[in-house]
Order: structure tokens, then sequence, then C-alpha cells
């Protein structure tokens, strides 16, 4: 984030990951991630800058990433739509865009395939 502000970066993208070692449900993983963004949070707004939460890896589902911030509600806290992940976890546009739009700040835009070419 420092960084990103020393560059005058309006935001950085962040990856929930993997589940939490240890976590026993997606409940858990999402509070988990919740909390540590919550934590980084005031550290942003002094920078000025913004961190989002990307759909990839375990968060590639947008209602995971949606239901991350529906419990911290933070304006620095926002997400990041990379339109490849939902879609290869079976997502339409229109699910993915309702689950998102609330927090939407940025959204990123490839060329892909799913396993199997469709």
């Amino acid at each position: 984030m420092e960084l990103a502000a020393e560059m005058e970066v309006p935001m950085v993208r962040t990856f929930g990951g993997g589940f939490k070692q240890g976590a026993a449900s997606e409940i858990e993983a999402v509070e988990y991630v919740a909390e540590l963004l919550a934590k980084v949070s005031s550290q942003a707004r002094q920078l000025g800058v913004s961190v989002l939460l990307e759909t990839h890896d375990e968060f590639s589902h947008s209602a995971m990433v949606r239901d991350v911030l529906g419990l911290i509600s933070i304006p620095e806290v926002g997400s990041l739509w990379d339109v490849h992940h939902p879609y290869r976890m079976g997502e339409s546009v229109e699910e993915t865009y309702l689950n998102l739009a609330p927090s939407l700040q940025h959204v990123h835009l490839k060329d892909a395939l799913r396993n199997g070419g469709d």
C-alpha cells in the first residue's frame, strides 16, 4: 500500500488465497479474510488507496467476495472482478455483477476458456 501511495496508484489488489489452515468451513474463511481486510483498512485510508479483494483462488465464486465485504462495509475495501475466475466456476455475468456491484471498484478483462474448451 505504501508503494502504491508513493506511485499515486489508487488501488492494490489482494487475493483471499486458499482457506486458512484449519478452517472448518467457508464461513470461517470468509470471516478470517474480512478480519484481515478490516485490519489494513485504516492504513489504506491514511495512504489514500483502496484494497480490492479479487475473485481468485478459493474466492473465485463472487458470492464469497460479496460475503467478505458484506461483513465489513469499509469504503477503502472493495472488490475486483477478474472476469475469468467466476466464469470458470460456472457463474453467469449477471450473477457475478449482482454479487459484486455494491463493492465493485475495478474489473480485469481477459481472453480465456473454461477447462474443456467451452
